[in-house]
């Protein structure tokens, strides 16, 4: 499915809520979802309850606890929080539902409450 089309879907789903709930669910294509959680129109995702799919890897960090990141395998990927919802499923494909945001030091995140493995 060609990008654009991805985005103007995922644009209606976020639209199609407003007024009735300050919570709304955008359902994010998985062919592209990480793409589009990584990408230049994000921002229409932060304070979301998103659900995307992925293959959990761990981040490499010289310092500090581990932290893991979701990836499409094609350069995307965003920031899952906390660690230990993750740690256990790296190099699993997975299913991740959480609050969207985009933080300074990690970028694109995502604050897991869901993780099912695919």
């Amino acid at each position: 499915m060609h990008p654009r089309i991805i985005l103007a879907v995922a644009s209606l789903a976020v639209f199609s809520g407003c007024g009735h709930s300050a919570m709304r669910t955008v359902v994010v294509a998985p062919s592209a979802s990480v793409a589009l959680l990584q990408g230049p129109g994000n921002y229409v995702y932060v304070g979301q309850q998103v659900t995307t799919t992925g293959v959990v890897r761990r981040a490499h960090a010289q310092h500090g606890p581990p932290h893991f990141v979701l990836s499409d395998g094609a350069g995307h990927a965003i920031a899952l929080l906390p660690a230990s919802m993750v740690a256990k499923n790296g190099g699993r494909r997975v299913r991740v539902s959480g609050t969207f945001d985009v933080q300074f030091e990690f970028g694109p995140q995502l604050t897991i409450q869901q993780v099912h493995v695919l």
